[in-house]
């Protein structure tokens, strides 16, 4: 029983990481075609808190990681 909880947590993290990506290349989407302008946020950052519902914290990180990605191919 308590491996089954194991085995589950960890899946439940490789699932979690696979869509933390997704969203990110989401994202890195949304800024290079200025989406976020389109859809009346002044920025990622203001779209990922006004309209995702992002902390603050979150949605920094989060365009942060966009930003990296952009420099970095």
């Amino acid at each position: 029983m308590k491996e089954n909880y194991r085995d589950k947590l960890k899946e439940l993290v490789r699932l979690e990481r696979h869509s933390n990506a997704e969203v990110i290349r989401a994202l890195k989407q949304v800024q290079v075609k200025g989406l976020h302008l389109d859809w009346g946020h002044s920025s990622l950052f203001h779209y990922c808190v006004n309209e995702l519902g992002y902390s603050h914290a979150a949605a920094s990180r989060r365009v942060s990681t966009v930003y990296l990605a952009l420099d970095v191919p």
